[in-house]
């Protein structure tokens, strides 16, 4: 069988009908897997190969009107690879040397040796795997060729530092005009040195295993500027040399989005820090997830309780230090049980502050609620009593 277990179509054509017979006979007793269809002329194969698939061709030389040559340059003029074997009784130097310069895939004299067909048969095998693995080799070598042409990322290929590939997005990336303006250039000239190693290591596939590391970069465009990247890179052979593929992330959008967010988070605590009110956020189940300084002065609560270690709850703090414990959890629990109805309520402590509290609730970035609270110190706006 072949390595797949797939079967193998073949066409044998002799003008002999005893003799193209007895080779159909001979040729699937000899390999189980091949399939064998017979035609006495090359004009009647050549019917049959526009009506049906063959995986090979196996012909006699010596035939009227189209002999063996002739039938082969008609089906290399189609199919420059396709497995063709000549299979003659009329053996020459001359018909070898003109068979082998018309493209023919094997060359058998026939003879009475008892297991000529058990050759022949096992070399329309090799011949098929071998027409089989050249086109799963384009087919492989097709695709990877569009997945580079269509990556979003910029693929360099350099072997001893000079480039000699680049796909369209790395022709982008870099400003070049086209993949030719990057070959025979050092890839130093496009990455600058340094940046944050993000990932390194080793396959496991052996000691020769390819390096892969992964580090933040920037890359030099031919025009001069400066664009921050993910580099990956990784060791391969090319042609016998060693070399490098090197993958290449702008990751501009990341970096001022990331500005953006050190920014608003600059901005936040700027805020949190500078408010002249008091602010609580709690989660869920009623904990203390952020406070600032403001919180903690107004209602004085001590850090054990803030940073959570002390058995004595937020809320349960809270009640020991306002004059109508009742009302304040009463209006606590209704803001739990109606997040989306924002509070505003006033609160008198023991102390004789007031204070005006608005409540509200967000949603994090994993969709969970979070209460947040505001206290404001309106005592020296009450009138007195």
């Amino acid at each position: 069988m072949t390595p797949d277990g797939s079967s193998i179509s073949v066409l044998c054509v002799d003008d002999d009908t005893a003799m193209v017979d007895l080779t159909a006979v001979a040729l699937e007793r000899a390999v189980e897997e091949l399939s064998v269809t017979t035609a006495t002329s090359a004009r009647a194969g050549l019917r049959l190969i526009e009506e049906t698939t063959f995986d090979c061709i196996v012909s006699d030389y010596d035939m009227p009107e189209i002999d063996g040559l002739e039938f082969l340059q008609r089906i290399r003029s189609e199919r420059p690879r396709f497995p063709f074997i000549l299979f003659t009784g009329h053996g020459s130097e001359r018909i070898a040397s003109e068979a082998i310069g018309a493209g023919v895939t094997d060359y058998m004299q026939k003879g009475a040796e008892p297991d000529q067909y058990r050759v022949l048969a096992q070399r329309i095998r090799n011949a098929v795997e071998q027409d089989r693995s050249h086109h799963e080799a384009i087919e492989s070598e097709s695709r990877a060729g569009t997945i580079l042409a269509v990556s979003p990322d910029a693929i360099i290929g350099s072997v001893r530092g000079e480039c000699v590939y680049a796909n369209p997005a790395a022709v982008k990336l870099l400003a070049l005009e086209d993949e030719a303006a990057i070959r025979g250039r050092e890839i130093s000239e496009f990455l600058q040195h340094g940046g944050e190693t993000a990932e390194s290591g080793r396959s496991t596939r052996g000691a020769t295993a390819p390096i892969l590391e992964r580090e933040r970069r920037s890359v030099t465009t031919s025009e001069g500027d400066s664009v921050p990247a993910e580099v990956t890179s990784r060791q391969f052979t090319w042609d016998g040399a060693d070399g490098v593929v090197t993958i290449v992330r702008d990751i501009s959008r990341h970096v001022e989005r990331e500005r953006e967010l050190d920014y608003r988070e600059s901005l936040i605590e700027s805020f949190f820090e500078t408010s002249p009110d008091g602010i609580l956020v709690t989660d869920e189940e009623k904990g203390i997830l952020l406070t600032n300084e403001k919180f903690a002065d107004l209602w004085g609560v001590p850090d054990s309780v803030i940073q959570g270690v002390s058995d004595e709850s937020p809320l349960e703090y809270a009640v020991t230090r306002v004059e109508d414990p009742e009302t304040f959890v009463r209006n606590v629990e209704k803001q739990y049980e109606r997040p989306d109805e924002p509070q505003r309520n006033e609160i008198h402590l023991n102390d004789g502050t007031v204070l005006d509290q608005y409540s509200s609730t967000i949603r994090n970035e994993h969709g969970a609620l979070e209460y947040v609270w505001f206290y404001r110190d309106v005592t020296d706006l009450k009138p007195p009593e």
